[in-house]
């Protein structure tokens, strides 16, 4: 119990272990797996600097900081799934719909096929402009 109540007294006031953590933690196991199948020194070099860096995030006292950055990283984690998810969703609907941008306002504006050349009227801007669907 002693161990313990140290180790916990020790990692008080530190910011300790969150998602941009473990992400790093995953890189390195990759680069570390790469380096024993590719040979190569610098990677192992590699994983050890990113080690020292995750050291220092999960015993940093500078717990606003980490946790910026750790938000910067669920953002751009967020950025992409969303990204992933609008290019996933338009090319399971390229099928049925045809996609334009108005010239006006380059709002995208989605029209089904097989109906010759429409009018299309931009719900932004109202500008009409024809197109073939």
């Amino acid at each position: 119990m002693k161990l313990k109540n140290k180790l916990l007294q020790f990692m008080n006031n530190r910011y300790g272990y969150d998602e941009l953590t473990r992400c790093l933690l995953i890189i390195v196991i990759c680069i570390y797996s790469a380096s024993l199948f590719l040979q190569v020194p610098q990677l192992i070099l590699l994983c050890l600097l990113i080690i020292l860096y995750i050291y220092f995030r999960i015993f940093s006292r500078n717990t606003y900081k980490r946790s910026v950055e750790n938000r910067h990283y669920l953002n751009f984690i967020h950025k992409m799934k969303h990204s992933f998810h609008h290019f996933k969703q338009r090319s399971e609907q390229k099928k049925y719909y045809r996609f334009y941008r108005c010239p006006n306002c380059t709002q995208t504006i989605r029209i089904p096929k097989g109906h010759g050349k429409v009018e299309i009227k931009c719900p932004k801007c109202h500008h009409k402009f024809v197109k073939r669907s």
